[in-house]
């Protein structure tokens, strides 16, 4: 029931509320709970308004609208301004509830007529959109519960010549009283026709001791998991309105959703959406499937799954909110990010899992397409059954390393953060090297690491959990369990021991061992491009040439098309059955039915690109390649590989690839992501004071200006190593750079004193210790 206002003639927006009778208060608040409970049901708003399919998306109490009772936002952009009368009588004075109600509707025109659309509700109301409602309840008079709502309906259709007397009368008194509020609003209010007015009200009775409870509980009834708790449930909602309506709050349908689950009564997604709701429960589920390849190291016949010690720490951080799960290449991200997963689910928690390099699309459109669902997957979580938190898990964000792609995936985390309750929790796992250079991503999980065990330096203002290497219980635990891989790593050893310290490795190691390579293959192995190489002659060189060629045909056209996948026509053009014997060998995998294929891995993908697409010896075309539809950022690991191998087989003083580094750093026309791969490179490889011999030797070389250039990008790269990995990091060569740099300081005195204060800041540390 609406308060009793006081007239105030240059009052438009409303200003008080709470202050009705119990009995009004209670009737508004089972109005309210009957829209509340078609926005719950997902059905149609009352259709006496007049408003077709129309579904309630919000309500909102006392609002600051002069019809303030209840106010539904819907699905179609429309508005309902309901006031509730639970008793209304046919009266002529403008001081009458009738009357008031009147003037409410006259204020209301004046101000959507002229608003901008501030408010949401104040712009223009539109005719089959918007609806202005007089609900009344049992004891209201005759006129009022049957003459008035036919007399208005007949108005609208333009046969009011077939109204009888009594209804003629209903209608006639409104407009009197609508041109009276008119008039006492004078000339600001002058444009008002009484007849506009009326093309838009309804009055629509209700009997809340009969009828309409049990119609409204029926319609909950649909979509209640225990559909004799309708009852119940309606009062739930007449109590969570009536809450609202004392503090003035509004509510979603989400919210609504959650208040009754809270409240013990399980509730079904709403009809439409049980589909989608199913659809994504399924896709989950294959998701989590395909990631266990991931947990798994086998060898021969033996298989071994190793729980991560970090998973704990991720399970705890997903109560507390968002986080962003980091890690170098290959250290096992998805891994634990599906265990995670797992952990939730078993806990009772709702969980939807996503691989985002299975989802290479670029609209929102596509992506409910690629998931099966027909609503947006933010719509879909909005309306998932149950309360409490829930959870988004979204593996692989740094396969869309792409700018379309990435700013989709961008925008649905942002969009579900921003869900009403904040019910649902985003966990997305990406490398360490695309969240620093994709900060877009970092900034939706600000905050502190949660857990002070997984940190990584470099984001100490992002929530994140870093997935290390296998630690020494995880790593011990592997070789007890995989006898034959632990004979290959103590006969390799520390180098490789090393290496196989990274999960990824693990596995490429497991794979060749089962694949017949011998514990002797393994030894003088240093790097991971090394163990890499190795795999290639092993799994791609004994296929032949067209193996080769359908490789270099796979990352061309993903670079092409800008997504970690394509068809497997452009995968195996002209390569005879090079594709299905990749697949049998496990380094290309099918997709999406079998349509597309794709790396096993992402590495495997850095690599092959490596080999088959960047050619060092040509570096303005492999800036070019690198600026080309974005993809330098698709290519920096790639780059990484390259730059590798350069390394190890440039010979004394690494002069072919400082000569590449200068290049590549010192261009200012350079990729900016060349650049910092390059730098990174440059400052994390040198373990001698030979290895800088080639950077030198470039100082008085033809090209100073660039070998200047790029020992600025080099000198900030390891700062920052310095910063983060200060222990891994030998001081020796680069206070030999210092040394060598005198004959230059007029040229570089920047970049060296930065390299002296880094170097000094070292020493104190150590001198502390």
């Amino acid at each position: 029931m609406s308060r009793v206002k006081n007239q105030n003639n240059n009052r438009t927006l409303a200003t008080g509320g709470g202050n009705a009778t119990a009995s009004g208060v209670s009737f508004q608040a089972s109005v309210a709970a009957l829209l509340a409970g078609q926005a719950v049901a997902g059905i149609s708003v009352d259709r006496r308004f007049g408003l077709g399919a129309a579904k309630p998306g919000a309500l909102r109490f006392e609002t600051e609208a002069p019809v303030d009772d209840i106010l539904v936002e819907l699905n179609t952009g429309g508005w309902v301004f309901v006031q509730a009368k639970n008793s209304l009588a046919n009266q002529s004075d403008l001081t009458s509830e009738l009357g008031k109600t009147c003037d409410e509707f006259v204020r209301l025109w004046e101000l959507t007529a002229n608003g901008t659309g501030k408010h949401g509700w104040d712009r223009p109301l539109q005719s089959g959109k918007d609806a202005l409602v007089i609900a009344v309840g049992p004891t209201s008079s005759g006129p009022i519960k049957n003459d008035l709502p036919q007399a208005l309906n007949m108005h609208r259709s333009g046969s009011g010549a077939t109204m009888n007397n009594s209804q003629r009368t209903a209608v006639a008194n409104v407009r009197a009283l609508i041109d009276e509020a008119i008039a006492e609003r004078g000339a600001k209010a002058s444009f008002i026709k009484a007849d506009e007015i009326l093309n838009f009200m309804h009055v629509a009775p209700f009997d809340f001791g009969g009828a309409d409870r049990s119609a409204s509980e029926a319609c909950l009834a649909n979509v209640l998991t225990l559909p004799s708790a309708a009852p119940a449930a309606f009062a739930v909602l007449e109590r969570e309105c009536e809450r609202r309506m004392a503090t003035r709050d509004g509510i979603s349908t989400s919210g609504l959703r959650a208040e009754l689950a809270r409240s013990g009564v399980a509730v079904k997604a709403p009809l439409d959406f049980q589909a989608d709701v199913a659809a994504l429960r399924d896709k989950s589920a294959r998701v989590s499937g395909t990631l266990l390849d991931f947990e798994s190291t086998q060898v021969g016949g033996i298989d071994v799954t190793i729980d991560r010690t970090c998973t704990a720490a991720c399970v705890a951080a997903a109560e507390g909110g968002s986080f962003v799960v980091v890690g170098d290449p290959g250290s096992g991200k998805s891994a634990v990010i599906n265990e995670t997963a797992r952990r939730l689910k078993a806990q009772g928690k709702e969980v939807v899992l996503l691989a985002v390099d299975r989802l290479q699309v670029e609209t929102l459109e596509g992506l409910s397409g690629a998931l099966g669902i027909e609503h947006t997957l933010h719509d879909v979580l909005d309306n998932w059954p149950g309360s409490g938190p829930a959870f988004l898990l979204l593996d692989a964000l740094d396969a869309c390393r792409f700018g379309k792609c990435e700013a989709l995936f961008r925008t649905v985390m942002q969009d579900v953060l921003q869900l009403d309750g904040k019910r649902w929790h985003v966990i997305a796992s990406i490398r360490s090297f695309d969240l620093l250079v994709g900060q877009e991503f970092g900034s939706l999980f600000r905050g502190s690491p949660p857990d002070l065990t997984y940190v990584d330096r470099q984001f100490l203002a992002v929530r994140h959990i870093r997935v290390p290497e296998w630690s020494d219980a995880e790593f011990d635990d592997l070789l007890v369990r995989l006898p034959a891989l632990r004979t290959a790593v103590e006969k390799g050893g520390q180098k490789l021991a090393d290496l196989a310290r990274v999960p990824f490795n693990t596995r490429l190691l497991a794979d060749l061992l089962t694949a017949g390579a011998t514990p002797e293959d393994f030894k003088n192995l240093g790097s991971q491009v090394q163990l890499l190489d190795l795999y290639w002659n092993k799994r791609v060189r004994p296929i032949g040439a067209g193996a080769e060629q359908c490789l270099r045909n796979t990352v061309t056209s993903m670079i092409g098309r800008g997504r970690m996948e394509t068809s497997r026509i452009s995968a195996g053009a002209n390569t005879a059955d090079a594709l299905d014997q990749l697949q049998r060998a496990g380094v290309l995998i099918p997709v999406n039915g079998e349509r597309d294929v794709a790396f096993r891995h992402h590495i495997l993908f850095d690599y092959v690109a490596s080999r088959a697409v960047i050619d060092i010896d040509d570096i303005p075309a492999t800036q070019q390649l690198m600026r080309s539809s974005q993809a330098g950022l698709l290519l920096a690991p790639a780059l990484s590989f390259t730059l590798q191998h350069l390394w190890e087989n440039s010979g004394d003083g690494r002069p072919r690839f400082w000569e590449a580094i200068a290049l590549l750093a010192g261009d200012p026309n350079s990729d900016p992501i060349a650049r910092t791969v390059a730098a990174r490179s440059a400052s994390d490889f040198p373990r001698i004071d030979s290895d800088l011999n080639g950077l030198l030797a470039l100082m008085n070389g033809k090209k100073p200006d660039l070998a200047f250039n790029s020992l600025r990008h080099i000198i900030g790269s390891l700062a920052v190593r310095l910063e983060d990995e200060r222990e891994a990091v030998p001081a020796g060569p680069w206070c030999y750079l210092a040394e060598g740099l005198a004959p230059y300081v007029d040229k570089i005195a920047w970049p060296l004193k930065n390299l002296l204060i880094s170097l000094i800041d070292r020493v104190g540390d150590n001198a502390g210790e």
